[in-house]
């Protein structure tokens, strides 16, 4: 009976796995976030990274939200003004 157990292990695991249609949405939405965060947030977050290691903060959670705060402002600024 361990065809039956091998059998029921399969059907299970079937049962676990999403449709191949949430498969292909789950893809487009991953590549559709790394687009995103790629596009309005890795080159402020690397800069960020950058200058927080360069300062070597007591708080660096808030030094790093006050500086991405700051950074913000300054592109929307800079993006306005273009």
């Amino acid at each position: 009976d361990a065809d039956a157990r091998a059998m029921d292990a399969a059907t299970d695991a079937d049962a676990e796995r999403p449709p191949p249609s949430q498969d292909a949405q789950d893809a487009r939405d991953e590549a559709s976030a790394k687009a995103y965060l790629e596009t309005h947030v890795t080159s402020a977050l690397h800069d960020a990274l950058v200058a927080l290691n360069a300062a070597r903060p007591a708080d660096p959670l808030a030094w790093l939200g006050e500086y991405l705060v700051k950074e913000s402002a300054a592109r929307k600024a800079k993006a306005d003004a273009a």
